[in-house]
């Protein structure tokens, strides 16, 4: 590495047009003398600090997400090489690390990595003294992203490691993220999607370069929630600038952060403490912001008062989105979100860019879903007929069987989804039936299917063994047709614990039927027999008015309040795990309906506003479409 020595303040000197966003001074005692990395193509320039202190003695590791199992322990990256300026040095485990020197400086060369082009990198720094001696409790992470060709990261020069970075990193992988050296996903294609999308994800909330959190996405169409992650920020530093694990703001945060939230394993260092927030965002909320400085906290603006949670929430306006209504994920992380106003179907990237084309003109756009091919289908009530975005993103008016039921034969079309064969399922709510469409959408098949149970059918879903199930909410019914197309006629039998209005539906591994019970303020569990699961209807969590109901990859249940405009979460045994008021991040407004992607984080329509709201890392990855989970059987699993 070529450097030159120069006496310049603290703060990396690339830093300091951006001072008083990061929490550094232009007067620093004492002066330090600072290697100035002049990086060489390949090589990357990385400051580790904590809060305005340099952290010197550092071990920085390069890991790669695992693409063997979840759970598995990353992959290490640095090789030996004795030589260079910044050596690299093996631990009892075999990994090797560099140390940062007095200004918590490295270089790490070209030659002292290597990484397999398409796998996702970060940074982890453990341990070193940030002033007031050795800390083995000061974790933190940065994110360089994809691996290119020959072991490069382009564009990415500069890097600096502090708690902001953490925070921001934690939160975006959390859905692969066990602890800060076990990130890992399954390596299916659909899992190097997701973990791909989620390390992308990071550049929507800090910059690689400064460790500066965003107040807006790059795109410049997302509001980041900067305070919250400069105050959880300000927390990990409370213990990061201590004395060590024993010090009380160590003590704080990291007892407050457990594996399972208020119990399971203590983490040992800050990394795994964000990423255990990240995790448990209702958990000891007060507490775990307690642990921040009570006075000259590094990074400003801070929140002026304790949050509801610590969701982190991106708002994504644009691009058509007016009242949206229904949204749905396709298996590249796409979202498909329709518009209740605007008559257009608004179809966003993972990272929220507004995709060629969007939005799409389809005449009163109310319920999408996404087909094997990635095409997304469009119930519209008014107009009686349903739309098909192609992948091409061109607009198809489906042309519909017509001799059925009249020459129009869908009346008031709502709900949809798809059948393991493609096939297309449509709730028919004006004539109280319900189609089944050849995946071209130009046949109806056997259908309309018509029972008293199906009066006013408003919700589709299907589970793993191809059995439709319906709700309909003006009837407090939900009904089943089995998979050899016998419409079993199934209703809520426990008479204790009535369906009232029940909207959505989603179905979970085992094949319990989740039902958003609007009218009731609860969560009912049906099994694959329409009986109520013990403790159904299931309250508390936030629940209010709830809408929409989504499954994760670990099978928790997320439901849409449009009560009190936040969303819920509970595990597959029906226990909240959302805080009394539910989960509130990123600026929710009647939340309508709801969906998890394959990179764990949960998206949520606006339907009184004009944003839709992705709660980042909160949830488990999930796959999608969700016609890829039913035709695998593998509804509520991880991709």
């Amino acid at each position: 590495m070529k450097y030159q020595q120069s006496f310049v303040p603290l703060c990396p000197t690339f830093m300091l047009a951006v001072l008083s966003l990061t929490g550094c001074s232009g007067s620093f005692d004492p002066v330090l003398t600072t290697p100035v990395a002049q990086p060489s193509e390949g090589g990357i320039s990385v400051t580790v600090m904590g809060g305005r202190q340099p952290i010197s003695s550092a071990h920085v590791y390069l890991y790669a997400a695992d693409a063997t199992a979840y759970g598995h322990a990353s992959d290490s990256l640095l090789v030996a090489d004795a030589g260079a300026t910044y050596p690299t040095t093996v631990d009892g485990s075999g990994n090797y690390y560099i140390t940062t020197d007095a200004s918590g400086s490295f270089y790490v060369s070209a030659g002292e990595y290597a990484c397999t082009q398409g796998s996702q990198v970060y940074l982890y720094a453990v341990g070193g003294n940030p002033g007031a001696g050795t800390n083995t409790a000061a974790g933190l992470m940065s994110i360089l992203g994809q691996c290119g060709a020959s072991s490069s990261f382009p564009g990415v020069t500069y890097v600096t490691m502090n708690e902001a970075s953490t925070v921001a990193a934690a939160y975006a992988v959390a859905g692969y993220a066990v602890d800060a050296t076990h990130v890992a996903s399954s390596g299916t294609t659909l899992a190097k999607t997701g973990i791909a999308n989620a390390f992308a994800n990071a550049a929507n909330l800090y910059t690689l370069a400064t460790g500066i959190v965003l107040t807006t996405t790059p795109n410049g169409n997302g509001t980041v929630p900067q305070a919250l992650l400069y105050s959880l920020a300000n927390s990990l530093a409370g213990c990061i600038n201590s004395t060590g694990p024993s010090s009380i703001p160590c003590t704080q945060l990291l007892g407050s952060a457990k594996s399972l939230g208020a119990t399971g394993t203590t983490p040992t260092d800050t990394v795994t403490a964000a990423i255990n927030i990240a995790h448990y965002p209702g958990n000891a909320v007060a507490t775990i912001l307690g642990a921040a400085p009570s006075s000259g906290a590094p990074y400003q603006p801070i929140l002026g008062a304790t949050p509801n949670d610590l969701t982190v929430g991106i708002s994504f306006t644009g691009s058509g989105i007016s009242k949206p209504r229904d949204v749905a994920i396709d298996g590249s992380g796409n979202v498909w979100i329709t518009n209740d106003t605007a008559n257009v179907v608004t179809k966003l990237s993972s990272l929220g860019v507004a995709a060629t084309g969007s939005p799409f003109s389809v005449t009163d756009a109310s319920y999408v879903a996404i087909d094997s091919s990635g095409n997304a289908w469009i119930t519209s009530p008014s107009a009686n007929h349903l739309y098909e975005v192609t992948t091409a993103n061109s607009v198809v008016s489906v042309t519909r069987e017509t001799g059925l039921l009249g020459a129009n034969p869908m009346t008031t079309p709502e709900g949809i989804a798809f059948d393991s064969s493609g096939n297309i399922w449509v709730a028919s709510n004006g004539n109280s039936a319900l189609f089944e469409l050849g995946s071209s959408g130009s046949d109806a098949l056997g259908s309309p299917y018509t029972d008293s149970c199906l009066n006013a059918v408003y919700s589709v879903a299907i589970d793993g063994g191809n059995n439709v199930w319906t709700s309909s909410p003006t009837k407090n019914d939900v009904c089943e047709i089995g998979s050899l197309l016998t419409l079993l006629g199934l209703q809520e039998q426990n008479t204790t614990t009535s369906l009232s209005t029940p909207n959505r539906l989603a179905i979970d591994g085992s094949g319990n039927v989740w039902v958003a019970n609007t009218g009731g303020s609860g969560l009912i569990k049906m099994s694959s027999t329409a009986v109520n699961a013990t403790g159904s209807p299931f309250s508390g969590g936030g629940l209010s008015s709830p809408f929409g109901v989504a499954i994760d990859g670990l099978g928790n249940v997320w439901l849409a309040n449009h009560g009190n405009s936040s969303v819920s979460e509970f595990t597959s045994a029906g226990v909240a795990s959302s805080p009394s008021t539910g989960y509130t991040g990123g600026s929710q407004s009647g939340s309508e309906n709801i969906a998890v992607d394959g990179s764990g984080n949960v998206w949520v329509t606006n339907i009184t506003g004009s944003s839709v709201t992705e709660l980042v890392g909160a949830g488990a990855p999930a796959i999608t479409p969700l016609v890829a989970a039913v035709k695998a059987n593998t509804l509520g699993a991880r991709p």
